[in-house]
């Protein structure tokens, strides 16, 4: 480590601290696992005394960005890949796999089923057949989310025949000329449904983040809905929030 930020002069200077070493993080120049720099040799980096360093580091602890190993030192923990961003639309093996994770699916089902309630929603008669594909999602080996998804029949057609297990399903339907941009998706905590009970072998939590997400694509129609399931008890969501001007 050799450059030292500039400060804005605005925030605390340990807050500033605190945010670049998230930034490094997350752009893997501190990767998941690792040890992180001595808080002398960070103190040095930042050019700020001990103390001002040590409390941007406990705030890190705090939110589980890092932990200490006793006559180790500190190293990164893996919560921070547990933290996602909602201000845009991206999948989650697009996230993951760019930030050098691989996601691996387990596909439970993919057929195509009658669907009243989701058929309106597509913007088909209630008697339509839509694609219904359920994939167990595992990130680090680990089961991290359950998705049921719902899509068009036509995006089916060709999705039945793909390796949806290693690939991404935004991915593949933008190929086939539906290009996700925009969706609308709610959040809730949910009791763990009996399904996955039974379905995943490791504990669960009694409560789960859940949430509905209606993707559409460049031309404003619906072309999914997704019904996802968060396992990862370290899951949390980030929003980028702006203010409306008068």
């Amino acid at each position: 480590m050799k450059n030292k930020i500039t400060f804005d002069g605005i925030s605390p200077i340990y807050y500033q601290i605190k945010e670049d070493i998230k930034k490094r993080i997350k752009n893997m120049e501190f990767k998941t696992g690792s040890q992180i720099p001595t808080e002398l040799e960070l103190a040095d980096f930042y050019d700020v005394n001990r103390m001002t360093l040590r409390r941007s580091l406990d705030e890190l602890r705090q939110e589980g960005f890092i932990y200490k190993k006793r006559g180790l030192g500190t190293f990164v923990s893996e919560k921070y890949l547990m933290i996602r961003d909602h201000d845009y639309l991206i999948g989650l093996h697009e996230e993951m796999t760019a930030k050098g994770y691989p996601v691996k699916n387990k596909v439970l089902l993919k057929d195509f089923v009658k669907s009243p309630a989701i058929s309106e929603k597509l913007g088909l008669p209630k008697d339509s057949d839509v694609f219904h594909l359920q994939r167990l999602r595992y990130l680090n080996k680990l089961p991290y989310a359950f998705d049921d998804t719902y899509t068009l029949p036509e995006i089916g057609e060709r999705l039945i025949n793909e390796d949806l297990e290693n690939k991404s399903f935004y991915s593949l339907i933008e190929g086939y000329g539906h290009i996700p941009t925009n969706a609308v998706q709610e959040f809730k905590i949910i009791k763990t449904p009996p399904i996955l009970l039974k379905l995943i072998k490791t504990p669960l939590n009694k409560y789960i983040f859940y949430s509905e997400r209606m993707t559409l694509d460049q031309n404003n129609k619906v072309v999914s809905v997704s019904h996802l399931h968060n396992l990862d008890e370290n899951y949390s969501i980030k929003i980028i929030l702006k203010r409306r001007l008068r």
